[in-house]
């Protein structure tokens, strides 16, 4: 077997190490959907979402949306503030901008960018349907 015959087992440990962890984490966020459905809506019995949103009076609801709203504004703050301003993805595929890549280590690596008659250009995607 060999060197090859471990290299096969390392990666099916990691596939299925990848996807156990996967599942929990998956099992482990829909947990935490529901506590905060529960906590934002106010219903504990085991109804449905729908039914408890339903019994929820109005003010409630729109409380909750309010607060939902003001959550998603400051992280969407807080990741323009700690990774800067990104160009919008039409610009990066005409080639007016650049994507940068994905920073490792804490340095950015190099900006990838597209050239602007790649194979995902707006003009040929439009041209091929």
């Amino acid at each position: 077997m060999g060197d090859r015959g471990a290299v096969r087992w390392a990666v099916a440990g990691a596939v299925v190490g990848t996807g156990v962890v996967a599942g929990l984490g998956g099992a482990g966020l829909t947990l935490l959907l529901h506590v905060v459905q529960h906590a934002a809506f106010g219903y504990t019995d085991d109804s449905t979402f729908l039914v408890g949103a339903e019994r929820t009076a109005p003010v409630r609801r729109a409380a909750v949306l309010l607060a939902a709203g003001f959550v998603a504004g400051v992280g969407w703050w807080g990741f323009t503030r700690i990774l800067g301003k990104r160009p919008d993805v039409s610009s990066a595929l005409e080639g007016e901008a650049r994507l940068p890549a994905l920073p490792r280590g804490g340095k950015r690596g190099p900006a990838c960018s597209l050239p602007s008659r790649s194979c995902c250009s707006p003009r040929r995607l439009s041209m091929s349907s």
